[in-house]
């Protein structure tokens, strides 16, 4: 179980990376930008969805409960 925890302490924290990374795009050019960190964060989201279920019933029902 520790993998697990592991792997979802990464994913927390490449979601909080992301996210300072995605910035609406203006008339600035960032469309590029914004397009690669929503696919990243849609990927780290649904590993993360994937590996949460698979912790002990506290700890799940808390994974989930910081996602919202």
């Amino acid at each position: 179980m520790a993998t697990v925890e592991a792997i979802i302490a990464v994913l927390w924290d490449a979601i909080a990376f992301g996210r300072t990374r995605l910035v609406r795009p203006g008339n600035t050019g960032r469309t590029e930008a914004y397009t690669f960190w929503l696919g990243r964060l849609q990927v780290f989201v649904e590993v993360l969805s994937r590996m949460v279920v698979r912790l002990s019933g506290q700890e799940a029902i808390a994974g989930l409960r910081r996602a919202t």
